[in-house]
């Protein structure tokens, strides 16, 4: 690519990174993918790999970028925010923002302006705006949170499981399921796969389309599609009740599993009195990576690259 004024976006997670050029009137003129850049979950060599992979297949040059919006998962904490701040520094890049990559998915539903999503994928998390404070819900990692994610439904899942061959819990399809998926016939080969040294998370939020798929046959299945979103609903219902909320502004639901938990969602949230419409955020987090970089040149906000107008050494 030749010429000066692009403005990209990088949405990273925990399944994969992807990238998209706009040119200079804010269209897209070119959309890369690689794999995942969760720090938290594949570590930080095969996250910069991923994040340096797209770059590469962008094909164009640091000082061509008039801004760059960069959502990486994790990057909330100092920990990974600070190693990722000096990575992107020394690509060059006259202008950068390093942002919680939930708020790309935000920006995809409302452009930059007021409103609030639920971003559900391997992970999940809440997060809002009202044009004069942000607030977010959630979002504590698979130790800690992340309830009605993909990584959750399919942890409860297994427990369904256990619980159904140790005739502690109801019969469930669930455990003809993790036996296809892995192999796993007992108590004792399931523990044997979960808690080997090679074992990897991401797996268990595959299962999660799955349990959805069955919750319209199976009555274990149902109720923790049920817990999901009830959890997920009284999240989103938090922020917006906590921001001055007006009406008209949207609320969305992005993520790999929102097409998968939209129906069930709207049945929990249209039981929460004064809660506005909710819908699938209509663009892709990386779209929305883009609408911020133009907005936010024009805007001329001080990116997190920028010191004095200059990138920081780092």
């Amino acid at each position: 690519m030749d010429g000066e004024g692009y403005y990209v976006g990088l949405d990273g997670g925990g399944t994969s990174t992807r990238l998209a050029v706009a040119d200079a009137q804010g269209t897209i003129i070119r959309r890369v993918a690689a794999g995942a850049s969760n720090v938290l979950a594949v570590g930080w060599q095969r996250a910069e790999a991923s994040v340096a992979e797209v770059w590469e297949q962008a094909g164009i040059q640091a000082s061509d970028v008039s801004g760059m919006v960069v959502g990486l998962a994790g990057s909330d904490r100092d920990d990974v925010r600070g190693p990722w701040r000096q990575y992107l520094t020394r690509m060059g890049i006259r202008r950068f923002w390093l942002v919680g990559d939930y708020r790309l998915a935000w920006a995809a539903l409302t452009g930059g302006a007021p409103g609030a999503v639920a971003v559900v994928g391997t992970g999940s998390v809440v997060y809002g705006e009202d044009g004069r404070r942000s607030l977010r819900a959630g979002g504590y990692g698979w130790q800690l949170g992340d309830e009605g994610s993909g990584f959750w439904l399919g942890r409860q899942a297994v427990r369904a499981c256990l619980a159904d061959w140790e005739g502690v819990g109801p019969e469930t399809k669930l455990s003809v399921l993790i036996e296809r998926k892995w192999g796993v016939a007992t108590p004792a080969q399931l523990l044997a796969y979960w808690y080997a040294p090679d074992f990897d998370r991401r797996g268990v939020a595959d299962l999660a389309v799955d349990v959805i798929q069955l919750a319209a046959a199976d009555f274990v299945a149902q109720g923790l599609v049920g817990d999901a979103c009830r959890t997920l609903a009284a999240l989103l219902a938090a922020v917006v009740d906590r921001l001055a909320w007006q009406p008209g502004w949207p609320a969305g639901l992005a993520g790999g599993l929102a097409p998968w938990l939209i129906p069930y969602l709207k049945r929990e949230w249209w039981s929460l009195a004064r809660m506005p419409a909710i819908q699938i955020v209509p663009a892709a987090p990386v779209e929305g990576a883009v609408r911020l970089a133009r907005q936010w040149v024009n805007e001329r906000r001080a990116g997190d690259g920028q010191v004095d107008g200059r990138n920081p050494r780092g």
